[in-house]
């Protein structure tokens, strides 16, 4: 895994660059505290992607991006889910197997039953910076 220290959004901006060049596309476990910057990288991913408003999926648990290139990108947000029945009505599995460019999951811990073949991106704060690593 390769660690990035960033302190503003113009260093994110270079390390999403980056994350995109290294990675083509997959399933990616998002672990980080509440307020680690998961949604502010993810998000910066997905607009150099070419989606020219990202946001949060907080309230709808996921947002479904459809690129010019006709390609999907998914993000959810998994923290309100209460059990991982809530995710098989969903349809999460679907989503997973889907051909989407990428799928990004944060609060992960909550559908590990459903998380065999994943990547992990963590996002941590240490002295005064975030930590991006993939």
């Amino acid at each position: 895994m390769k660690a990035y220290s960033v302190s503003t959004l113009i260093e994110i901006e270079a390390v999403a660059q980056d994350f995109i060049a290294t990675h083509e596309s997959g399933v990616f476990e998002v672990v980080g505290e509440m307020g680690a910057g998961k949604t502010t990288f993810i998000s910066e991913v997905v607009r150099q992607l070419g989606e020219e408003s990202p946001s949060s999926p907080t309230y709808s648990l996921v947002n479904e991006y459809e690129l010019a290139s006709g390609e999907v990108v998914y993000h959810f947000d998994l923290y309100r889910i209460q059990d991982t029945n809530e995710l098989i009505e969903f349809g999460f599995e679907d989503y997973l197997y889907s051909e989407a460019k990428y799928v990004f999951i944060e609060w992960p811990e909550k559908a590990a039953p459903f998380l065999e073949k994943t990547k992990q991106l963590r996002i941590r704060e240490a002295a005064g910076m975030r930590v991006i690593e993939f």
